[in-house]
């Protein structure tokens, strides 16, 4: 899988994809997250001053909610891309042995969308390695 990460980084249009995904800089995303919890801070007070009715104040939050999910989640895509060396199989290289684990993870979340394994072939076979039955699907 290492592999086929690494390949992914290092190809400049899939960069070029992922940098067009990703619709804002990260000082907008976190901008727009403070926003969001400031608005749900100013929920609260709207009970409390303006009379919500309970049913009002979830609704907003659930939503409030969910954008702030939405927002973190491309907040983190968007610093994981700004930290990629520029497409260069060697840089990549060198920047995925050297990064943090937390740092592969946040990578391997935007180029991975999920993995299928196969079924064993016999039940009783033991040299039926997992990584043989594995097939990644890309981004």
């Amino acid at each position: 899988m290492e592999a086929g990460v690494l390949a992914r980084l290092a190809d400049a249009g899939w960069r070029a994809g992922l940098a067009a995904a990703v619709n804002e800089s990260p000082a907008a995303l976190t901008e727009r997250i403070e926003g969001l919890e400031q608005r749900k801070r100013e929920l609260v007070e709207d009970f409390v001053t303006l009379g919500l009715s309970r049913e009002q104040v979830q609704v907003g939050t659930v939503r409030a909610d969910e954008e702030l999910e939405a927002a973190r989640r491309e907040l983190e895509a968007a610093r994981a891309l700004n930290a990629l060396p520029e497409p260069s199989v060697r840089d990549v290289a060198r920047w995925w042995d050297e990064a943090p684990i937390s740092a592969r993870r946040e990578v391997v979340g935007i180029v991975l969308d999920h993995v299928t394994v196969a079924p064993k072939k016999a039940k009783r076979v033991r040299s039926d390695p997992v990584q043989d039955r594995l097939t990644f699907f890309w981004r």
